[in-house]
């Protein structure tokens, strides 16, 4: 069953490429992991049309509406993509930006195109400002388009320049400081 995220269209989700033996080292084990702890993937929506946000550095696993016989993700810097099963997807976000997937069925049917939008890792980024500043609990971290916007009160004016160094390494020369 989708999570509240996956219904609105929108999933989190590894960065260098990796080469084929670890790529299929990788998916064997999400797909092994995903059957021992009976977890599922997000699924397709079945308007053929949607948006899935991976983080740079990180993958997700989409189920798609049927069983398909090809995948094109358009820009393979953005993002790649693995096939696990007939009905599965490995997305794995390579650098910021956005690409589209193409998922074909039989006779070369499109059965569903998403929007794949590689972000910044926000989640990561807020749990290392908490490990680091857990008294600095104004701050707000976000995602907008390939950027990290940072705002709310903060202590100090030197804790503001750490916590904007600190964005600065999940997104170099795109955060926004509204601090």
């Amino acid at each position: 069953r989708p999570t509240q995220a996956a219904r609105q269209g929108h999933w989190g989700s590894k960065d260098d490429p990796v080469q084929e033996t670890g790529r299929r080292g990788l998916a064997a084990a999400a797909v092994a992991l995903m059957a021992f702890t009976g977890l599922t993937a997000p699924a397709l929506a079945q308007d053929r049309r949607y948006e899935v946000v991976v983080p740079t550095g990180k993958s997700e696993v989409l189920q798609t509406p049927g069983a398909y016989s090809e995948l094109m993700i358009a820009n393979p810097e953005i993002a790649d993509v693995l096939p696990l099963s007939s009905r599965s997807v490995y997305v794995v976000g390579k650098k910021l930006g956005s690409t589209v997937l193409s998922v074909y069925g039989p006779g070369k049917t499109l059965i569903s195109s998403v929007n794949v939008v590689v972000s910044a890792d926000v989640n990561g980024m807020k749990t290392r400002l908490y490990e680091l500043m857990p008294n600095e609990n104004g701050v707000s971290v976000s995602a907008a388009n390939e950027s990290i916007v940072l705002s709310g009160s903060v202590s100090s004016a030197p804790r503001a320049q750490q916590i904007v160094a600190l964005a600065e390494s999940y997104a170099p020369g795109k955060v926004v400081n509204m601090m």
